[in-house]
């Protein structure tokens, strides 16, 4: 009886590990961030609860001043806001068409196009980052959240319409040739039928897309020049300066900048586990 309660508790074991492995870091960054900068380099910052936890990191961050150094948290974010947003959006349209296109019109390139779209995306960001900036400086857009928006697209949509192309096919035909037969033109059956059965794919490709965006950091600093223009996790990036790195702040706008993230995961897990299985999966 003893070895076989062992065996069904050793897999709960394991799921606990696991789960205290995985989160201990962003404990570690919460705890952090409510720490005093006394106490962070102080023998009682290696503590694991705090022993005198304080906002005034966050107070800092939101007041734009850290260690008397500007810090534009709110205009960091908004930009971050734009740039992810943007990038998601256009990605989104590309990748539904692109994506029912491949999957409806089974053309003799169909196949071949598709694995082409997949083996670009095998390429990483950095090989792209020099032509993408001759070109953005060749159209006049370098230094812009638009130059943003567009590279963050690059490396979204290859992953973007494979996801739809494989979540459309799970789709019957027979659905939109009712739908046609009823009088439904073709591009009424993708605004009225398959979007809507295509929900859970466009979630996961949503968040992909903007979870992409969002924790980016070479194309904003290759991109973006101004502070005008920066993005929290440039903004972040550049909180070390000179010989004392305020940790405090640096965590404390760590934890703010994953909050978005965290929310998404929250309330659209559900679409997006189904996104991921059916569309990624299933052909």
């Amino acid at each position: 009886m003893r070895k076989r309660k062992v065996k069904s508790l050793l897999p709960l074991l394991l799921i606990v590990v696991g789960i205290i492995i995985v989160d201990f870091p962003l404990y570690w960054m919460f705890a952090t961030s409510i720490r005093s900068e006394f106490e962070i380099f102080s023998e009682s910052g290696t503590s694991l609860i705090p022993r005198q936890p304080t906002v005034e990191n966050y107070k800092a961050i939101l007041g734009g001043k850290l260690f008397a150094q500007s810090f534009n948290f709110r205009k960091y974010l908004w930009n971050s806001v734009i740039t992810s947003l943007g990038a998601t959006l256009v990605t989104l349209f590309i990748a539904i068409l692109g994506g029912y296109s491949l999957a409806r019109y089974e053309l003799p390139v169909s196949e071949f196009i598709s694995n082409t779209i997949l083996f670009v995306y095998m390429f990483p960001g950095m090989i792209f980052a020099v032509p993408l900036l001759r070109f953005v400086q060749k159209i006049g857009l370098y230094d812009s959240l638009l130059a943003l928006i567009l590279v963050f697209t690059t490396f979204a949509v290859p992953f973007g319409i494979w996801m739809m192309r494989g979540y459309f096919k799970t789709i019957p035909k027979e659905v939109e040739e009712c739908a046609l037969i009823d009088g439904c033109s073709p591009p009424g059956v993708l605004l009225r039928i398959s979007l809507p059965m295509a929900i859970p794919g466009i979630v996961a490709t949503a968040i992909y897309t903007f979870i992409l965006a969002w924790n980016d950091l070479l194309y904003p600093l290759i991109f973006v020049r101004t502070d005008a223009n920066k993005t929290l996790t440039v903004g972040i990036s550049n909180m070390v300066f000179g010989d004392l790195t305020p940790w405090g702040g640096i965590m404390a706008a760590s934890v703010l900048s994953s909050l978005p993230v965290v929310l998404l995961f929250v309330f659209l897990q559900k679409y997006l586990v189904r996104g991921l299985t059916a569309g990624a999966v299933k052909e």
